[in-house]
């Protein structure tokens, strides 16, 4: 009896676990999508204001934001001071694929953001600007929506992770 009510406790407990997680995923996906509007803020200023040479506004970038994307921009700025030949609308991809690889984004977020590289390499600052507005303009109304569904889905995945612990609980005996 004691065993079974062990085994009916861990059940329900890990049940109601994977609905937190999953609750979890949802306030991060927002969070990388702020943080990816935040950290092509700061490099749109490092190349519209200042006026550097796009590698090394992507390294500052990464040096000045303390974010997700940090590793991203620091690493592809590298990269192209290297000049290895590959352009940079191929480092911007490999680089944000590798860097999202394990983020929580859905797959056309990530696409979004590894194309977006496609207007900056050899773009001039007019494409660059509008291209840039147009990719925010996006990004807000996806953190807007998600933000209007947060509450409500982070509720429905933990109680479906309680009611299928207790689903398994009611098949098991």
């Amino acid at each position: 009896m004691i065993l079974k009510t062990v085994g009916a406790i861990l059940v329900l407990a890990s049940a109601t676990a994977i609905g937190s997680i999953l609750a979890f995923q949802v306030k991060e996906q927002e969070r990388w999508l702020a943080d990816m509007k935040l950290s092509l803020i700061l490099l749109s200023g490092e190349l519209e204001y200042h006026q550097i040479p796009f590698p090394e506004a992507m390294r500052l970038t990464g040096t000045k934001h303390k974010g997700r994307m940090r590793d991203f921009f620091r690493k592809a700025g590298e990269e192209l001071e290297k000049r290895e030949g590959e352009s940079l609308s191929v480092v911007w991809r490999r680089q944000a694929e590798r860097c999202l690889k394990q983020s929580p984004l859905k797959k056309e977020q990530k696409e979004e953001f590894s194309e977006i590289g496609i207007y900056f390499a050899g773009a001039d600052s007019n494409v660059r600007k509008k291209a840039l507005e147009f990719y925010f303009s996006r990004l807000e109304e996806e953190i807007v929506r998600m933000r209007s569904t947060e509450k409500e889905k982070a509720y429905l995945y933990r109680m479906l992770g309680m009611l299928g612990g207790v689903f398994l609980l009611i098949l098991a005996c």
